[in-house]
């Protein structure tokens, strides 16, 4: 598969709703797909993955990015 610039971007904006950090991540996550109406199903798919993976490794991100 290739990535596309909208996945990217999806991706993108659904992780900085999720770094907020202001509430459970799959309510977050839920609640950005039902603002975003507009992203399809193998998006959908894609974003969860990424932003559930930048969650997860969030520490070790922050580390490298010092």
């Amino acid at each position: 598969m290739e990535l596309t610039r909208a996945q990217l971007d999806a991706a993108v904006m659904a992780t900085a709703v999720l770094l907020r950090l202001d509430r459970p991540a799959d309510a977050a996550i839920r609640a950005w797909f039902r603002a975003n109406p507009q992203v399809g199903g193998r998006d959908r798919a894609f974003v969860a993955d990424t932003v559930f993976a930048v969650l997860r490794h969030l520490g070790r991100l922050e580390f490298l990015a010092q």
